[in-house]
């Protein structure tokens, strides 16, 4: 009995895919910090409901993505730690029933705490919560299926950079004013070159499938070259967009600026038919880790003098 529940945690513990968790966690954190800096106010407890937020928003996405791409992640021979879903409909893990159900679950989850935190004191997180599913459904589910018609990288750009970091900093300053609106629009560039980047190896099986995402549609080496030129672009328009820059932030700048200097070699060594796994990885990683420094440099800011 207690084996078959380890086995059963294990499989669970694989749909939720934990590396994705970063995507949110980082962003949420910056826009947390941003309302410190702004506000000087912190709530622990409104910390821990945000956070809960994102592990919760999470799981929706892992959960309904590998649903509803299942017949792409079949196809798929090259997964990665970043891409190519948790596998386990294909794998027989689990059933599409199963994987459904969960997805819905943590969905209704999201909008319960919503409403708990809006009956509280933050009117607007329900609304900003539903907007993150309306997002996730516009990205996956018919009749939008955003990731296979096109506009897929977008969306993941505007949820993750842009509406993360409003739902973080609305959390902590229980207003939007002071908001640095303009921040924003380098971090959405930033995801959308992540999601991009994301969905490189995943190239050759999303074609198969029809997913109109950039790297199905011109290749993997000239969407691995746009998403660097996207990232490089988001983070030398940085200083523009927020002057008020801390001491912490422009070091994160400068990191992340070495990190993709790394990643650019490695896309011609995958080349047009992704013939370097361990080049695929080395570059997405690279790319991903570029966007947390970003965060975590926004995030350092109104904590650690510099």
């Amino acid at each position: 009995m207690m084996s078959e529940r380890a086995s059963a945690f294990r499989v669970w513990v694989k749909a939720s895919r934990p590396l994705s968790l970063a995507h949110l966690v980082f962003p949420l954190l910056m826009g947390q910090a941003l309302a410190v800096q702004a506000h000087g106010a912190w709530s622990w407890p409104m910390f821990a409901a945000v956070m809960l937020y994102g592990w919760l928003q999470q799981l929706a996405i892992v959960f309904l993505n590998d649903y509803f791409d299942a017949e792409a992640d079949r196809a798929n021979r090259m997964r990665t730690p970043f891409s190519g879903g948790s596998r386990v409909l294909p794998d027989g893990d689990l059933k599409p029933r199963q994987l459904l159900l969960a997805g819905v679950y943590a969905a209704c989850l999201v909008l319960i705490l919503g409403i708990a935190l809006s009956l509280a004191d933050r009117p607007l997180l329900a609304p900003l919560f539903a907007g993150g599913l309306a997002l996730l459904a516009l990205y996956s589910a018919p009749p939008f299926r955003c990731n296979y018609r096109g506009g897929g990288e977008l969306l993941q750009g505007l949820g993750c950079g842009g509406l993360l970091p409003v739902i973080g900093f609305y959390g902590q300053a229980g207003t939007l004013n002071h908001l640095p609106w303009l921040l924003l629009a380098p971090f959405v560039v930033l995801h959308a070159a992540c999601s991009i980047t994301t969905s490189l190896p995943d190239a050759p099986a999303d074609a198969l499938a029809g997913k109109r995402t950039l790297a199905a549609m011109i290749g993997p080496l000239r969407a691995g070259y746009a998403a660097l030129g996207l990232a490089v672009a988001a983070i030398l328009v940085t200083p523009v967009c927020e002057p008020r820059m801390g001491v912490w932030s422009g070091v994160a700048l400068g990191v992340a600026l070495g990190l993709l200097a790394v990643a650019a070699p490695q896309v011609r060594r995958f080349g047009p038919t992704l013939r370097s796994r361990r080049a695929v990885i080395i570059y997405v990683a690279m790319v991903e880790l570029a966007c947390m420094a970003y965060a975590l440099g926004f995030t350092a800011d109104p904590f650690i003098a510099g």
